[in-house]
């Protein structure tokens, strides 16, 4: 009896094992996978891997992609992306409605959440939060003149 058990969780581990490793994401799987939420001119970087995810990097001409891609689902989990170049500044010329407006000309259909202004050292901007499609997202944008410097996009 105590043979019949112990073969069975045997069997029952290697079920579960090759299950896994059946439904494995390899690299350029999750590259391909992330390349559908970047732009078309944005070109591939490089890929980064931890114990649950992959993390595809994309830069253009403008800005840098993250894609961060499930191991185990494939599913994109989170996508952010950073303007690059930008001059950052702590001035404030535009209002919370005109950083509303930035993020609304990138996402037409979002719903605003929330909007609060935000000082640092080297910068002020306006964190905007806002639901698009089921999707939560978050967005810097710089008080000075309304670039949108970072989005996220979390999928969860």
């Amino acid at each position: 009896m105590m043979r019949k058990r112990l073969l069975l969780a045997v069997l029952g581990l290697s079920l579960v094992a090759t299950s896994a490793s059946a439904f494995a994401m390899s690299q350029q799987d999750a590259r391909n996978t992330a390349s559908g939420y970047v732009p078309a001119d944005a070109k591939y970087t490089y890929v980064s891997e931890d114990e649950d995810s992959f993390d595809v990097f994309f830069r253009s001409a403008d800005k840098a992609y993250e894609v961060d891609v499930s191991k185990l689902s494939g599913r994109v989990t989170d996508v952010s992306v950073d303007t690059l170049n930008a001059a950052l500044s702590t001035a404030v010329n535009i209002s919370a409605n005109d950083a509303k407006a930035a993020v609304l000309k990138l996402y037409p259909n979002a719903k605003i959440t929330s909007v609060r202004l935000d000082r640092d050292s080297y910068k002020t901007s306006y964190d905007v939060k806002f639901v698009v499609d089921g999707v939560r997202g978050d967005a810097d944008v710089l008080a000075a003149n309304g670039v949108v410097l970072e989005v996220d996009l979390d999928y969860k």
